[in-house]
C-alpha cells in the first residue's frame, strides 16, 4: 500500500464535527473580510449619525442605516463565496482521492476533477484529534476525517505529508 495515497469519503457531518473544535479557527481570510464588513457598516452608521446630528435632520441617520445595511449585503458573497466548508457541492462532499507527489498534493474528486496544491501554496497542516486539515493559498481546505477514510493508511500518509512539508520548508529557507 502507498503511503504517499489516500482514500476517503467526506459528508457533512464531519466537516460540522471538525468545525465544533474548539482549537479550529476560521480561515484567516474570512475572519478579515467579517471584520472589514462590520467595520464598514458601523463606521457608514456612525458618520451618517454625525450628519444627523450636525444638520438636525433625522433623514441621515435612515441614510445610515440604509447604508449599513446595503454594505453589509453587498459584501456578503466575499466573505461566504468560495472557501465554505460546509458548502454541499460535489468539489466538498464526496469520495476524495489524495497523493503526495513531488510538486505537491494532487486531489482528485468522484467525476475526474483533479488539482494540485503546490508545496509553496500550503500554508498549514493541521491535526486534531482524528482530522486532518490541509490549508492552502487559493483553494478550499481539505479536510480528512480518519473515520471515512476507505484506502490506504492515515497515520502513515499524514506523517509522510508534514515530513514533505517541513522539508520544503526547509529547502526555501
Amino acid at each position: 500500500m502507498n503511503s504517499g495515497r489516500l482514500q476517503y469519503e467526506l459528508h457533512a457531518h464531519d466537516l460540522r464535527r471538525w468545525l465544533a473544535l474548539p482549537r479550529v479557527q476560521a480561515p484567516g481570510r474570512t475572519r478579515r473580510l467579517r471584520l472589514i464588513r462590520f467595520g464598514g457598516a458601523v463606521a457608514t452608521l456612525v458618520v451618517c449619525a454625525l450628519l444627523t446630528r450636525a444638520m438636525a435632520s433625522p433623514l441621515f441617520l435612515l441614510y445610515g442605516l440604509a447604508g449599513g445595511t446595503a454594505f453589509v449585503l453587498l459584501t456578503l458573497p466575499l466573505v461566504s463565496g468560495g472557501h465554505d466548508l460546509l458548502a454541499s457541492d460535489a468539489a466538498t462532499l464526496g469520495v476524495h482521492e489524495v497523493a503526495l507527489a513531488d510538486d505537491g498534493i494532487v486531489h482528485r474528486i468522484a467525476g475526474g476533477k483533479s488539482s494540485t496544491l503546490r508545496w509553496r501554496d500550503l500554508r498549514q497542516v493541521d491535526a486534531v484529534g482524528d482530522l486532518t486539515m490541509i490549508s492552502g493559498v487559493g483553494c478550499p481546505p481539505l479536510v480528512i476525517p480518519r473515520d471515512c477514510v476507505t484506502d490506504g493508511l492515515y497515520d502513515t500518509f499524514v506523517a509522510d505529508l508534514r515530513q514533505r512539508w517541513h522539508a520544503h520548508l526547509r529547502a526555501r529557507t
